[in-house]
């Protein structure tokens, strides 16, 4: 028995319900019934009539009239008899739908134990119970019946950690905890399956053996008949609630949040929570979607509530899949780029604010796609840290930028830049033996420590102990560091003299509100104050107006970095800027 015939026999419908319509609220009835009793009157008075005669002529002429009413009553009541039909099934389905979502928030709010529990189904037979919840939405879209159901998939948080510090033994039970409490919070007839299988083809999870353990912390969950958004939204919170309750592991209190991916899907619709769309004249046919199809969605939407920060579920749309195409397009070109020589580096000088001179230039790197022209740092940066690339395309720039500074050096003797300043990535940072690899790059080169600067940003460097030993070894090694976007991060200017620093760039946003806005005035010049105090040299970022350049310079900023002073260029272009700066100043 389905979930939907259970609710329909325990709430019976009512004699008004199965009729499911009132005479007084259907004029077109009313009609059909009084011309259909007009037609039996007329009838019964043509049959007495006809019994009264023996005139062959008169009895021919009757038994037409009688067949000619007995077409008209038929006519008038066929459709309404039809109607009639449809009307009641349609009402009693949606009496259905209701009770079933009805059982569903109750279940949710009050859930009771069961003497048979949910089997945590194969991932073959969760995705033919799929399918077939597929096939009712298709079935009962041409009949408008409102038939939708849930798609869950869940990703537990911290089961990793648990599995690696506790054991094997205790992730298994973890697992099987989570499939209990799941157990528990469904209703008899939905679907609760852990995708990762074993290779007989049995369902993973809840089995001691090794490969029952990579990576199969992953439920998923079908509930059918509900779609609503309030009750979605219900049903969500209480499996979030519920599951990120502590767990008793071997006498350990484990606590293990849950991330969630939702996917809606309802007769006649594509996808979750979709408006009905709008008639049109010609309808084009919209494919429904598979099995696969929403699966996924549902791993989508659950990539999208762990980017956003884990511990939330969130809904899928279709704009969702369109960034993950889009976003595994970036990341694939990026990789080519980067053995093709696609990335290359703009440098961008930086000015004593009091005199104009270059005291330093910084790298930057930049991307010419083939078919893309320039794609904005912000855009592939951000894929680079997604996709684990960030610590290949900093080390690029790094070297790239080394060898440069060498061959200006050469090239412009006297009036090459003094300084080279680089961005630093946590990758980078935190990687084995990076002082030595930096090391050696800079004897490769020919560089002297002391004219490479590298740029960390503030809330890496204030970030533990450990970071903060590596930059006190790059300090020992000879190599400048400057604290890049300062007011940006966590640190504080009452922290500055805890950080072995030698430069702070006070960010852009500051600089650029500086003349209209007190507070960032009063923040710039507390921290030009402080650094001056501690021996550090100030950098404002992000100049674009000579009043800006005159107000950094009257609160005794050193040096000025912005597209005032010259935009980032690439090398050569950079080195013809330059012979340019001395042929002036001469």
């Amino acid at each position: 028995m389905t979930a939907s015939t259970q609710a329909l026999a325990q709430s019976p419908l009512t004699w008004r319900q199965r009729w499911a319509c009132r005479f007084d609220q259907r004029p077109g009835l009313l009609l059909r019934l009084a011309m259909y009793c007009a037609f039996i009157v007329l009838a019964v008075a043509v049959a007495w009539q006809r019994s009264q005669t023996n005139d062959p002529e008169a009895l021919r002429a009757a038994d037409n009239l009688l067949w000619l009413l007995a077409a008209l009553a038929v006519a008038v009541v066929e459709p309404s008899v039809r109607y009639v039909q449809r009307h009641i099934q349609r009402h009693i389905q949606r009496h259905i739908q209701r009770n079933v979502q009805g059982q569903a928030k109750q279940a949710l709010k009050h859930p009771a134990p069961t003497d048979r529990p949910i089997p945590l189904l194969k991932r073959s037979a969760f995705m033919q119970r799929l399918q077939e919840a597929l096939a009712h939405a298709a079935q009962d879209a041409a009949q408008d019946a409102g038939y939708g159901f849930v798609l869950l998939a869940l990703d537990f948080d911290r089961f990793k950690q648990a599995n690696d510090s506790l054991g094997t033994a205790a992730g298994d039970e973890l697992l099987r905890q989570v499939a209990q409490r799941l157990e528990g919070a469904l209703r008899p007839g939905d679907a609760l399956a852990w995708l990762t299988e074993q290779a007989d083809g049995s369902a993973g999870g809840l089995a001691s053996d090794e490969a029952a353990r990579l990576g199969g912390e992953e439920f998923v969950l079908l509930l059918e008949g509900v779609h609503e958004t309030p009750v979605v939204t219900a049903i969500a919170q209480r499996l979030l609630n519920l599951l990120s309750a502590p767990y008793l592991l071997d006498q350990t209190q484990v606590q293990s949040s849950v991330s969630m991916g939702v996917v809606v899907h309802r007769a006649g619709t594509k996808s979750a929570l979709m408006p009905k769309p709008k008639p049109m004249p010609m309808p084009i046919p919209v494919p429904m979607p598979s099995a696969e199809d929403l699966l996924r969605n549902a791993g989508t939407a659950l990539l999208e509530a762990q980017r956003a920060g884990r511990s939330r579920w969130v809904l899928f749309d279709n704009a969702m899949h369109e960034r993950l195409v889009g976003a595994l397009a970036l990341e694939a070109d990026l990789r080519r780029a980067l053995k093709s020589d696609e990335l290359f580096v703009v440098y961008q000088p930086v000015v004593d604010l009091a005199s104009r001179a270059v005291t330093a230039v910084e790298a930057l790197v930049r991307w010419r796609h083939p078919q893309r022209g320039l794609v904005a740092p912000s855009e592939f940066m951000a894929a680079a840290a997604q996709a684990g690339l960030i610590d290949e395309v900093a080390s690029l720039v790094l070297r790239k930028a080394c060898q440069q500074f060498v061959r200006w050096r050469a090239s412009l003797r006297e009036h090459a830049p003094p300084l080279l300043a680089v961005n630093l990535s946590r990758a980078q940072l935190k990687q084995p033996g990076m002082v030595q690899d930096l090391d050696t790059l800079l004897r490769q080169c020919g560089m002297q420590p002391e004219c490479l600067q590298l740029e960390i940003t503030e809330s890496l460097a204030a970030q533990d102990l450990p970071v903060q030993a590596t930059l006190r070894l790059l300090k020992q090694l000879g190599v400048k560091l400057a604290l890049d976007d300062f007011g940006t991060g966590y640190s504080s200017l009452a922290c500055l003299h805890q950080l072995p620093v030698d430069t702070v760039k006070i960010d852009r946003s500051f600089v650029q509100h500086a003349q209209t806005v007190e507070y960032h005035r009063v923040l710039i010049e507390a921290t030009i104050r402080v650094a001056r105090t501690l021996g550090m040299t100030t950098v404002a970022e992000g100049i674009e107006t000579e009043g800006q350049a005159s107000l950094m310079r009257e609160l005794e900023c050193d040096r000025g970095q912005g597209d005032l002073f010259s935009q980032p260029l690439e090398a050569a272009a950079l080195e013809a800027w330059l012979r340019r700066e001395v042929a002036v100043s001469a």
